[in-house]
């Protein structure tokens, strides 16, 4: 197991964060339940990615 988690730094390699640019996120929640199907939820959701940019 340790062996695994020591290549998820190679996944980074190279990446760098563009302000201003502009980027897709993909989200699975536990046991897929379509809690975004709510529009509140997908609306707060969004309000707080924006609050953290």
């Amino acid at each position: 197991m340790a062996q695994e988690n020591m290549h998820g730094c190679d996944l980074r390699k190279g990446r760098m964060s563009i302000p201003g640019q502009v980027y897709s996120i993909t989200l699975v929640t536990r046991n897929r339940e379509p809690f975004f199907r709510d529009f509140r939820l997908a609306r707060t959701l969004i309000g707080i990615f924006r609050e953290h940019e």
